[in-house]
């Protein structure tokens, strides 16, 4: 069983992730993943690919998938505090440590440009947001076709009664 460590006043806490989380951040480093490859495709068929591309692309992938997953995280354990004032303090703080550990790996890329590339691994950071909308649109067509699929019967049924 898969467990996080999350420090608070009292100790420490240790919080069994939800089946939703441990989901969803798999799907998010999937299609993140597929993602990260197409754009090294396009990188190799402009001609622009190098290994700084490479260390970027991962980089900035591997960044993108941990945000996700401290967001995911963090959503859980503000739905399980209960208290709404808590949860909102949770939220915020949660935001601004994703953000200074993305902030920091695009300064680090930036320094270390002679090693990473620092437009692949920003370009990575949209790749979770690309994902979820791509679930989204698939999961609608497919409703869309079942219940006109599930329509279609219940209309043939009445038309038989």
């Amino acid at each position: 069983m898969l467990t996080v460590n999350m420090p608070v006043i009292s100790g420490v806490y240790c919080m069994k992730l939800s089946p939703a989380v441990k989901q969803t951040t798999a799907l998010t480093a999937v299609g993140t993943a597929v993602c990260a490859v197409i754009m090294t495709v396009v990188y190799l068929l402009i001609g622009k690919w190098n290994t700084r591309v490479l260390f970027g692309t991962l980089l900035g992938s591997a960044v993108a998938v941990l945000n996700f997953f401290l967001m995911a995280v963090s959503v859980q354990q503000s739905v399980e505090c209960g208290d709404a004032d808590s949860a909102k303090i949770k939220m915020r703080s949660s935001r601004m440590t994703r953000t200074l550990i993305m902030t920091a790996a695009a300064v680090a890329a930036y320094f270390l440009s002679g090693v990473i590339d620092i437009i692949p691994l920003l370009i990575c950071y949209i790749f979770p947001r690309v994902t979820i909308t791509a679930k989204a649109v698939l999961d609608r067509i497919f409703r869309r076709d079942r219940s006109d699929a599930d329509t279609d019967v219940e209309n043939n049924q009445e038309k038989a009664d």
